[in-house]
């Protein structure tokens, strides 16, 4: 579950998730990662790594032409519920 999205000021900042259940991220396969920009379903975002993911907190760079959409966190295949966010 995906509570907030805190987003840096600035490309390359710091982008911090926290929510409940998210695992380590070392879930088999690749099947954990972050999604940026999505539209409200989960789509046509763009997938990321995070810098590091713990059980309530998953931070990340934030990448250039973020720009704004719905961050949704996958964790071993599946989705979280999407939080808007604005980002550099």
């Amino acid at each position: 579950t995906l509570y907030s999205v805190t987003a840096p000021g600035e490309v390359g900042g710091e982008l911090v998730l926290q929510g409940r259940y998210f695992g380590d991220g070392r879930g088999g396969g690749g099947d954990s990662y972050v999604i940026l920009g999505a539209d409200i379903n989960g789509e046509n975002g763009g997938r990321i790594r995070p810098a590091s993911w713990g059980p309530s907190r998953v931070t990340l760079r934030v990448p250039e032409n973020a720009g704004y959409g719905f961050v949704f966190v996958v964790v071993d295949g599946v989705k979280s519920n999407g939080v808007p966010a604005n980002l550099p």
